[in-house]
């Protein structure tokens, strides 16, 4: 499963790792620096991963408002993704029982990674590898049960953003993980949860932590 916009910054085929035979039509040249973007919205979820295992890429393009979550997926098998926004309303990311590959030499799977409403932000349940995300100015806000949430897995998330809900970040039962968050951090009422963590580190360095 290969889902592949015109934002990407390399070829169709270089990304999908194939080639053309010598008699076939030229694919479409993508256009990532010509300031039209490709932007896919929803009145439910926007892209639902392959289950059953099966690999998926993603690359070049960025989700906006939606009712339901920008990508979801359970039994996913190995995401690839990168070149990636997810942006307005709904929840960004809803994954479980699967792998994020690492972005490679793109450095980050997510240049923004943001949700302005939802019961989660983010949701990540027994996944593992890594979730990076570039831009400062992602920001997870108004989840009304959870902003961030990781229950099992053994992942990497760096998240420069900032982050605020009734529970900003719940991180429980995860091994040999690191987490760093760079941005701010505010809780309406419950405050953060961290639990049954083994051999891994969570770091909150951002300069204001308002917790209610």
């Amino acid at each position: 499963q290969k889902l592949i916009g015109l934002d990407a910054s390399t070829t169709i085929t270089g990304i999908a790792g194939t080639t053309l035979p010598t008699y076939s039509k030229a694919l479409p040249e993508l256009a990532p620096v010509n300031g039209t973007f490709v932007n896919l919205t929803s009145t439910g979820n926007t892209i639902t991963l392959a289950s059953a295992g099966t690999n998926s890429l993603i690359r070049g393009l960025s989700l906006g408002n939606k009712t339901g979550v920008g990508i979801t997926g359970s039994n996913f098998g190995t995401l690839n993704i990168a070149e990636t926004n997810i942006t307005g309303t709904g929840q960004a990311l809803s994954l479980s029982n699967g792998t994020i590959a690492a972005p490679g030499a793109l450095g980050h799977h997510f240049q923004t990674l943001s949700s302005s409403s939802g019961s989660y932000g983010v949701s990540l349940t027994n996944v593992s590898g890594s979730l990076q995300v570039a831009q400062a100015s992602s920001a997870i806000a108004n989840s009304t049960i959870t902003a961030f949430y990781v229950s099992g897995g053994s992942i990497s998330v760096q998240y420069p953003g900032t982050i605020g809900g009734v529970r900003p970040v719940d991180i429980r039962n995860t091994t040999n993980s690191t987490f760093a968050f760079s941005g701010n951090i505010s809780s309406t009422s419950s405050g953060i949860s961290l639990s049954g963590n083994t051999n891994g580190t969570i770091t909150f360095s951002g300069a204001a932590k308002t917790l209610n």
